[in-house]
């Protein structure tokens, strides 16, 4: 089946303007597609967009904006700092920032808990879109009230979630409180590297 097919039978009334939005984004829609019944996909997409355990060092360590341990690398991309530095500077500078950064880890690991029962529970109620091929198509109005966005496919289908600030309030405090923290280790390193 065509991809044009699936999208204007999954589409239906509101194909037009389903169709104006992917001809403004330039998707060629003119290709096959092997679209699976949606009810055998809907758990592998949600397995892609639901963030789990596994995922949460990683999203904390992204979070905080620091490497463990501390690389020059890291300095130059958080703070354009490009002169040489060596191991001993790198953990003089850690132990400066440790506390700062044990705090923002917790915070962290705070707002990733958050944000993994806000996205259960918009996917559980069915707070979400779903497309085939694409999530283009699909109209976000509400797309700047998205504290959390997720996005995934398979076996055709494309889904997108948005959980609003609304309905994950206690983020807001999370992500505030981590950009304080960051702006507090900030002061820290600057005061720390030569100019």
């Amino acid at each position: 089946m065509l991809a044009r097919t699936a999208l204007e039978e999954h589409f239906g009334e509101a194909w037009p303007k389903a169709h104006e939005r992917l001809l403004a984004a330039g998707l060629n829609i003119d290709i096959p597609i092997l679209l699976s019944p949606w009810d055998d996909v809907q758990d592998a997409i949600a397995a892609k967009i639901i963030p789990t355990l596994e995922e949460f060092d990683a999203q904390v360590a992204l979070k905080i904006g620091w490497s463990i341990p501390l690389m020059a690398l890291t300095l130059e991309n958080q703070f354009n700092f490009h002169a040489p530095i060596d191991d001993d500077q790198l953990g003089e500078l850690e132990t400066i920032v440790a506390d700062v950064n044990a705090e923002m880890i917790e915070v962290a690991r705070s707002l990733h808990i958050v944000e993994m029962a806000a996205v259960q529970r918009a996917w559980n109620s069915g707070q979400y879109e779903r497309s085939p091929l694409t999530t283009m198509a699909l109209p976000k109005d509400s797309t700047g009230d998205c504290a959390i966005v997720r996005v995934a496919g398979h076996g055709g289908w494309s889904a997108w979630l948005c959980v609003s600030r609304l309905d994950a309030p206690e983020r807001d405090v999370l992500v505030q409180q981590l950009g304080d923290l960051s702006r507090r280790r900030r002061k820290l390193v600057e005061a720390f590297l030569p100019p």
